[in-house]
């Protein structure tokens, strides 16, 4: 609830106003939790008196809470504060400064029944992952989607709200579920034609559904860009395209009814390809369409004729199908873009198509469509296009036939950028020319929704509500937690948590405006811009507070009505000193995140801030896994500073505090607990890391590193290797997905020219995946990994190795790489035998790739780079490499973009380092990790593989 001065109240000398002034003067004067509970009892006409007097009085309605900041989110913001969060927080009216050292950790719900996709394509139905981890598209408010790891549990049975769009598109979600939304605001142009009305999108942020109102905007993308490589070959997938189309499969076996003509040929080509035959059924007098029936053949041995085409239909579920039945397999959606384009091109080319044509209302009706009886397929349409780029729109009407109505829906694209995108796409046998010229129209109209990319992220799009429908039961909900973003893109884009914005915004409306300041401070911008300023932004809109939250600030208008910045957020890298210097008012409230990562020369000059009776702090982090006596360590140790831990044992998941309902969520009547470290993640962690390492008593036990840290490669150079920016697309360089190789489809971005290596470790020596590792110039991945018995097949394992060396050259020869690519093998065991297969294959011509088995347990035979140390061994070398790429400089920034997930993460940071008495530095080996509870770095190792050059290597290249 917002609260401001009211309208009409009583004037300052009426005995009314007096009474309230007497009123907030004694509520002031209460413990914070029974003036609360006050609050609560007053009526509507006593409390807008109250908070008039509190504005008179103190310059701000928000006063009541001056002094409560839990009062503050849980009557203002309607949030939930758990126990921990509730002690920081009034400690910070009570101390000039907070240390928090806090575990790692920290959803949204979604009708149980309704789909959404992951990141590899596949649409599913939430349900269906309660209990699992699993990966999903996430988004960031400049428009960047980034794949994520995410979560699902059971939320609870509650009311849920069908949103509709005026372009068809549909989502099912609770109440309190955030989309990102905006006012649809018109006005008059200035200086134009009289009468012209603009619109234009306004108050943007995060709002949940049971606030948004018909006319309201929501963004929706224009693309979602899954990571879908599955191939299907064009015969099958013609084919497919086609029975969804005119096929004939209810009665258990497959017919096809169309045109003589490209469309039909093509089908009977793709048929017997496969294997089947053709028979023409008997036409019946009248029709110009002809009827075919796909047959078998009779082979020697088997009673029934082998039809190919039958078990293709079977395995996609169309077999006994009506045409109001018939869906997209589950298959499609982890298909290669390509391939959903031969499918849909043949399915338009059954039921779609394209006019240019003019009608006396709409002089320009050019559209391309689909027309179905079937709703669910056409719905399955809109989510293929959008993965295509295309959008469109969906609506539903009637037809009447013998004097019965009968609904069916249309899919229609009527914008020249769809239509342009459409024709780019889609090859559509027999109506490339009607599209070509639909899309010719399109392009003379004026353009009359310019509107919906106002203000809008490049690639998205704003569409107006149609409808928020409340559904008649009450139905069970998933809770979805996302990693880093917090936010997922499907067919539209959703939120999923709230944090330390709630104190941002306490701190600034408790105040008269321009007599406080919030500085909110991190050791990098993208920390500041992307991870507590959206929490700001949807606090704020959720709250319906006053005020203007934009990238990084926070402005109130003053008694003047002149806007007023009261908060902001700045990056504090090492190096910049002046950043946080000159920073001085009345009250001042400096909140610093990530304080792990605060360097001492910052920290120190924020104590410098700290002066006088109105200035405070609070510095709240997981505590570094790789460094002693940090800035952060030292303030905690500090005895004047209230120091308030959080292990990962005192959340809620693990002590069973319950503290009322989850606000942010999709769907309330849920605990925030759910948003949560859990038991299960830190059972993995514990495993991976060991019970005993820096990165547990950190990330777990929120203790700081005991003794001198001794592992190789710290956690935190890791995190900042996957978490470096992707270069700036210029001329040179080029994202992978756009040099048009089939099995390209990432969005990271390489440059021409550069090196193509590979690295890989064979399952042997305690290792249980065989994982193939590739570096393209900086850019590091992992492409392959496998366990099981064939993993103990050399030849099996070389199989598979040039698969992936096949792809390297290709993409190689794409960015026009001069050097051969390079794969190094672990030579130890089983990759002896497999490094000679496949450096014979090369041989053979089966590749041009050089094969360097590496043995790993020799002595490196050179002298070390000085910034590795002094390795005993090749392995140790590997690992000293690789630590000096992944190292920051002083702007945070690493030599290494890595692109892995958390397992290869987690390896590349287990290993400890060791000193020999001889002085050189060896690194520990498998046997010994395994004894500590720590898994064998596999996928860690191949990518250490991938950078290495062994000695034979007369230039000694680390990164092309």
């Amino acid at each position: 609830m917002a609260l401001t001065l009211p309208a009409g109240v009583n004037p300052p000398g009426d005995p009314k106003s007096r009474q309230a002034a007497t009123m907030f003067e004694e509520l002031m004067e209460l413990p914070a939790e029974d003036r609360r509970l006050l609050l609560e009892e007053l009526t509507g006409d006593e409390a807008r008196e109250v908070y008039a007097a509190a504005y008179r009085v103190a310059g701000t309605s928000y006063a009541l809470w001056r002094d409560d900041p839990v009062g503050f989110v849980e009557q203002v913001l309607g949030a939930a504060v758990w126990s921990v969060p509730r002690r920081f927080m009034t400690a910070l009216t009570e101390h000039k400064q907070v240390a928090v050292p806090s575990c790692f950790g920290s959803s949204k719900c979604v009708y149980g029944r309704d789909v959404i996709m992951l990141a590899d394509g596949s649409v599913v139905r939430a349900e269906s992952l309660v209990g699992s981890e699993f990966e999903m598209i996430g988004w960031q408010e400049d428009g960047t989607q980034t794949i994520r790891r995410a979560r699902a549990e059971w939320n609870t049975v509650e009311p849920v709200y069908r949103v509709t769009t005026d372009w068809g598109r549909e989502i099912v979600r609770n109440g309190h579920h955030p989309l990102y939304a905006a006012d649809n605001v018109r006005r008059v142009r200035s200086g134009g034609q009289v009468g012209t009305i603009i619109r234009t999108p306004e108050n943007i942020g995060w709002r949940a559904i049971n606030d948004l109102k018909p006319g309201d905007l929501v963004l929706v993308p224009e693309e979602v860009r899954p990571k879908a490589t599955r191939r299907m070959p064009f015969e099958e997938a013609a084919l497919l395209g086609y029975l969804l189309g005119d096929g004939g499969t209810s009665a258990g076996f497959v017919t096809f009814s169309h045109l003589p003509g490209e469309a039909l040929d093509e089908f009977i080509s793709c048929a017997e390809k496969l294997g089947s035959r053709i028979v023409d059924l008997q036409v019946r007098e009248g029709r110009r369409h002809r009827e075919i029936a796909v047959r078998g053949y009779r082979q020697p041995g088997r009673q029934y004729p082998v039809n190919p085409v039958l078990n293709l239909a079977r395995s996609w579920g169309l077999i006994g199908c009506k045409a109001t039945e018939k869906r997209f397999p589950d298959i499609v959606w982890q298909l290669h873009p390509d391939d959903l384009a031969v499918i849909l091109s043949r399915l338009w080319a059954c039921d779609g198509w394209a006019t240019s044509g003019r009608t006396k209302n709409r002089p320009n009706n050019s559209a391309i469509g689909i027309s179905l009886s079937n709703e669910g397929l056409i719905r399955d349409i809109q989510r293929a296009m959008l993965r295509l780029g295309v959008c469109g729109k969906v609506s539903k009407t009637y037809s009447s036939l013998n004097g019965k109505r009968f609904p069916y829906w249309a899919f229609l694209v009527t914008s020249a950028r769809d239509m342009r995108r459409m024709v780019e796409v889609l090859d559509v046998p027999e109506k490339r020319e009607a599209m070509k010229a639909a899309l010719a129209a399109a392009e003379k109209r004026r353009h009359s929704e310019l509107w919906r990319h106002r203000n809008a992220p490049a690639g998205y799009r704003w569409e107006k509500v149609k409808d928020v429908e409340r559904l008649p039961d009450d139905e069970r909900t998933v809770a979805i937690e996302v990693d880093v973003d917090h936010t997922w893109v499907d067919l539209f884009v959703e939120h999923n948590t709230f944090s330390c914005g709630q104190m941002v915004l306490w701190a600034s409306l408790v105040h008269p405006v321009g007599t406080a300041l919030v500085v909110t401070l991190a050791p990098l911008w993208r920390q500041v811009a992307r991870q507590l300023w959206p929490e700001v932004r949807a606090a704020h809109t959720r709250a319906g507070l006053p005020g203007v939250v934009d990238m990084t600030q926070y402005k109130l208008p003053d008694a003047n009505g002149v806007d007023t910045t009261v908060a902001y957020g700045i990056a504090a890298a090492p190096h910049n000193e002046a950043a946080v210097q000159g920073i001085h008012k009345a009250e001042l409230l400096l909140i610093v995140e990530e304080a792990g990562g605060i360097a001492t020369t910052i920290g120190d000059n924020l104590a410098g801030l700290l002066v006088g009776e109105g200035a405070r702090m609070i510095a709240i982090g997981n505590p570094p896994t790789d460094q002693v006596n940090t800035w952060f360590e030292k303030l905690c140790r500090d005895p004047e500073v209230e120091t308030i831990p959080i292990s990962a044992y005192d959340t809620p998941n693990l002590t069973g505090e319950y503290f009322g309902e989850c606000q942010s969520c999709p769907a309330g009547g849920h605990s925030p607990a759910k948003h949560m470290v859990d038991r299960e993640w830190i059972e993995r962690t514990i495993r991976v890391h060991g019970p005993k390492s820096n990165y547990v008593r950190a990330k777990i036990d929120a203790k700081f590193p005991k003794g001198l840290t001794n592992v190789v490669i710290p956690a935190e150079w890791v995190e900042a290797a996957v978490e470096m920016e992707e270069p700036e697309l210029r001329p040179g360089w080029a994202r992978l997905r756009d040099l048009g190789l089939a099995d390209e489809d990432g969005a990271w971005v390489v440059q021409a020219g550069a090196w193509v290596r590979l690295g890989v470790d064979v399952a042997s020596d305690g290792g249980d995946e065989l994982v193939v590792a590739r570096l393209v110039g900086d850019l590091a991945t992992v492409e392959h990994a496998s366990s099981g018995p064939e993993n103990a097949d050399p030849v099996a394992v070389a199989g598979l190795i040039l698969k992936e060396i096949r792809r390297a050259e290709a993409l190689a020869a794409a960015i026009g790489s001069s050097d051969p690519v390079r794969v190094k093998i672990d030579g130890n065991g089983l990759g002896w035998g497999v490094a000679g297969l496949l450096a014979a294959w090369g041989r053979e011509g089966e590749h041009g790739a050089e094969i360097v088995p590496v043995l790993v347990s020799e002595s490196p035979g050179r002298e070390p780079d000085e910034a590795t140390l002094r390795p005993f061994l090749k392995r140790d070398e590997m690992w000293l490499a690789t630590r000096a790429l992944v190292r920051p400089d002083e702007h945070g920034n690493t030599r290494l973009r890595l692109r892995v997930d958390d397992m290869t993460s987690g390896q590349l940071a287990a290993p400890k380092l060791f000193t020999r008495s001889s002085g050189h530095s060896q690194v520990e080996s498998k046997k010994e990790m395994r004894k500590r509870g720590v898994s064998s770095p596999d996928r860690g190792e191949a990518v250490l593989l991938s950078v290495y050059e062994p000695e034979e290597e007369d230039s000694w290249r680390v990164i092309a």
